[in-house]
Formats: C-alpha cells, sequence, structure tokens
C-alpha cells in the first residue's frame, strides 16, 4: 500500500524519537493506520495537523529563524504528499539544485564547483542570495504552479491543507519535509529560465556586421536561496544578474540582497557551501568552519572524549576530508582522534543498546565470554539455549552448537561477569524491548494478578469446600 510506504520512510531512523514512541504505543497498528490515513486524505477529514512554533539562532550566520515542529501525523501527511508529488519534483528540479535534495547535498556542490574551477572559461563569477526565502514564497503563485501541474484533485487538496496549516497568509514552515521540496520547485522556475534563450545576448561585429548570440553565463547552481553564476565576461555576468532580480521580483515575487558584485576568480576565491574555491580546483574550507573545526579536534585530543565532543569531531571531519587539508590532517594526527571519536560512539551506543541475536558456531559455545578491551571495559557476551544440531549426509557429519546471545559492554571483571551472568541476560533482554513491549508485558502482568485474586476470593467465599465436597 502506497500510504504504508509513506510511514515506512517516515519511522525510518525515527522510532526511538519519544514523540514517535508515544505515537506508535497509541497506534502499533501500522497497517491498520495507513487504511485510516488514506481514507481521512481520500474524505478530506485531516486531523492532528497541529504546528509548535519556536525560535532558533544558527550557531555560524547568528539568524533568528521560526522553526515550526509539526505533529507526527502532519509529518506522515507531509511524507505521503511528496511520495506523491515525486515524479513532478524529479522532472521540474533542476539538476544543479543541490539543498534538501537525496544525492544532492554539500558534497555534490562541491564536486561541481571545483570542476568548474578548472575550466579557463571560468573568469568571473557573482553570488546571489534571496531575502527570507521561505517566509517570502507567494502562496497564490505556488498554488497556481501546483494547480497546473498536478492533476489529481485530492492530492491537491491535501498539499493545499498543508500549506494553509503554516503561520502566517505567506510563506512555508521552515523545517517541514514538504516545505523544502516545494521550495526547490518554486525556483526550479527560476532555474529553467535561466537555462533557456532568456540568458542569451545578441552581439553584432563592428567590422563584418555579422550577428551573433552566445550565452551570458557558463554554469549556475541553486544552493536553496543561494545562487551561484560563473561566466567569462564581467559586462556579461551583470546582465544576466540584473535579469535574474528582475525575473524573481516579477514572476516569483522574491527580492534579491543588494549586496552583490561580479568578482575576478583569480584574485577572490568563491565562497559556497562551507568552503573557497580557487582556479584549478584548489579547495579550502572556509575560515571560520575551519576554526571552529581545529578547536574541536585540540579539544579532543587533550581531553577525555565525550558523546558531544565526539560528535562535533564527526561533524567538522567531512569539511577536512573534502578538501585539500591532508598536511594539516597528518600534521595534527585529525584521523587518529576522528578514530577514537567514532570508537567511543559505538562503545556508548553499544552500552546503551545491548545486541541480542541467535549465533551458531562449529565450536562448542560457552554459556559466558570475557574479552577485556584497552580501554578498561570489556565485551561480555552472555547464551542461553544452548543446544547441539547433528548434521550428515551419509558420508560426512559436522556438529553445529546454536544459542541465543546478548552482547554488552561493562566495567566488570571476568569473575564479576560470571557470577552476574543472570543478571546481564536479564538487562539485556529488557533494554532490547520497545516501549509497546514492556506496555504490553505490564499489562499482562496485572492481568495474571487479577486472575489470581480472582481465584482467591472465590476460595475465601467457599468455592473451594464445595469443589472439594463434590
Amino acid at each position: 500500500m502506497f500510504v504504508r510506504r509513506a510511514i515506512d520512510h517516515y519511522l525510518k531512523g525515527k522510532r526511538s524519537r519519544r514523540d514517535v514512541t508515544r505515537f506508535l504505543e497509541t497506534h502499533p497498528d501500522l497497517d491498520r493506520l495507513a487504511e485510516r490515513i488514506a481514507d481521512e486524505i481520500r474524505e478530506g477529514r485531516y486531523r492532528d495537523t497541529r504546528i509548535t512554533y519556536f525560535n532558533r539562532v544558527e550557531p555560524i550566520s547568528g539568524k533568528h529563524r521560526v522553526i515550526g515542529r509539526e505533529s507526527v501525523r502532519h509529518q506522515i501527511y507531509d511524507h505521503v504528499a511528496v511520495m506523491a508529488l515525486q515524479p513532478l519534483f524529479d522532472a521540474k528540479v533542476g539538476r544543479w539544485q543541490t539543498a534538501s535534495i537525496p544525492n544532492r547535498g554539500t558534497i555534490d556542490a562541491r564536486r561541481a564547483i571545483k570542476r568548474w574551477t578548472r575550466e579557463r572559461s571560468s573568469k568571473w563569477f557573482v553570488k546571489l542570495d534571496v531575502r527570507k526565502y521561505y517566509p517570502s514564497i507567494d502562496r497564490p503563485t505556488l498554488k497556481a504552479m501546483l494547480t497546473r501541474d498536478v492533476g489529481d484533485p485530492i492530492l491537491l487538496r491535501l498539499v493545499f491543507h498543508l500549506i494553509d496549516r503554516y503561520q502566517g497568509d505567506n510563506g512555508l514552515n521552515i523545517g517541514s519535509y514538504l516545505s523544502q521540496w516545494l521550495a526547490n520547485y518554486y525556483l526550479s522556475h527560476a532555474y529553467h529560465w535561466i537555462e533557456s534563450p532568456a540568458m542569451t545576448i545578441e552581439r553584432t561585429s563592428r567590422r563584418t556586421g555579422e550577428i551573433t548570440r552566445r550565452r551570458l553565463i557558463t554554469h549556475q547552481l541553486w544552493y536553496m536561496d543561494d545562487l551561484l553564476l560563473i561566466g567569462t565576461s564581467k559586462r556579461d555576468l551583470k546582465i544576466a544578474a540584473r535579469r535574474i532580480v528582475r525575473y524573481l521580483k516579477d514572476a516569483l515575487k522574491l527580492d534579491v540582497h543588494e549586496e552583490w558584485n561580479c568578482k575576478r576568480l583569480d584574485l577572490e576565491p568563491i565562497d559556497m557551501v562551507g568552503y573557497t574555491f580557487r582556479p584549478h580546483g584548489r579547495v579550502n574550507i572556509r575560515s571560520g568552519v575551519f576554526l571552529r573545526a581545529r578547536r574541536t579536534f585540540n579539544r579532543a585530543r587533550r581531553r577525555p572524549m565525550t558523546e558531544q565532543l565526539a560528535r562535533r569531531c564527526c561533524s567538522y571531519y567531512g569539511y577536512l576530508r573534502n578538501s585539500d587539508s591532508i598536511r594539516y590532517r597528518r600534521r595534527h594526527r585529525i584521523d587518529h582522534t576522528m578514530r577514537r571519536a567514532t570508537r567511543y560512539l559505538s562503545t556508548q551506543h553499544r552500552k546503551e543498546n545491548p545486541m541480542l541475536q541467535t549465533v551458531s558456531s562449529l565450536e562448542p559455545l560457552e554459556e559466558v565470554s570475557y574479552y577485556p578491551r584497552g580501554d578498561g571495559l570489556a565485551d561480555i557476551r552472555i547464551r542461553r539455549n544452548i543446544t547441539t544440531v547433528m548434521h550428515g549426509d551419509g558420508e560426512t557429519a559436522w556438529t553445529e552448537y546454536t544459542a541465543d546471545e546478548a552482547y554488552t559492554i561493562r566495567d566488570l571483571t571476568e569473575q564479576e561477569a560470571i557470577e552476574q551472568a543472570d543478571s546481564i541476560w536479564l538487562d539485556c533482554v529488557q533494554a532490547s524491548k520497545s516501549d509497546s513491549q514492556r506496555l504490553a508485558g505490564l499489562e499482562a502482568s496485572s492481568l495474571d494478578q487479577d486472575e489470581a485474586l480472582a481465584e482467591i476470593y472465590q476460595l475465601l467465599s467457599g468455592g473451594g469446600k464445595h469443589e472439594q465436597s463434590q
């Protein structure tokens, strides 16, 4: 079922979230939930589409943004709408629109710009930035585009309802899965307009009178509302930038920041997607990002590793690995620190999430296996229900040993692990259960208790004597 696939897509990687866990406890049967949501969409009876808003300050830019947190049911509606609109988005969104699109993120943009800066025709560039893009999107214009491109009235009704739930009379919700796709779809009209003959110019030769037509730019790249234009001529690039600003104003009702200038690539690098790009494909990290990355790895090298510090190392390592910083990484042993961070996160995950599995071996299995680690902890494997299975086809025969195994990491000695094997096993089994499974277990235990109390009351009332006399 289509809606069920949308629910599975939404739940991927989100089952541990508190609001999602509570929602799944209320709706344990996902097939039934999918049927209900399909009926709601078909009939236009949408439930629980509330949005709560909070302010957030961006750590790098310092910008204040209003973020909308949608309910779980609202997010499922978003995924259903996006999956239904995916053929439209695939057809309309341009190749070099590189934000909030799978496999078209920062790395894809970095590769493209690096390749373009190697070309001899890449001499000048200009950056344009749409002012407050998400709040400035004109809803009537967006709805008119969708009405023209989408023929399903049920799908249109769903999308329009979700758009109208956003705060205010204009704009889209920052933080919505549907909004990020609609934002790219909205700007795709500008992308294709730039690729059209509108971005060409005719020139007449003074000597021969010959009329030639050429493009004003050689490359364009959008990172959501940030636009990069690359060309060979400063004059042509200025003409192109003015035309684009006018088109965004007239057709899409968007304003562009006025502080833009055409710059020569060999004198000033392109500052885009957290990197700086120079001629011949040289890529460095933006100075602000590099300073924060250096500070993070210095702290990780000098201090004990923490979860927050390890996650920050993983975040900044991507910038270092995808830039020309190999000598810096070797000099400061960045890769070594990164391995410490990943090992710490893996250990924490295993400590918090013990693994239960069924194992098999050709060698006899022990009830407790103990493997000390270099960090003072130990890998402990507790096995239960060990069985022996004989295999043979008449000529060859072999023995296979199977068991249920719990794997965890503890700060215990081998003797303590052996003595506490039963309690460790129960802890691992309990930790591996979901909240809904724990709730069901509590309900079952309370039911058994009620049945036992009922039997006791029956005996006290004389039911037992009556049965005995009979």
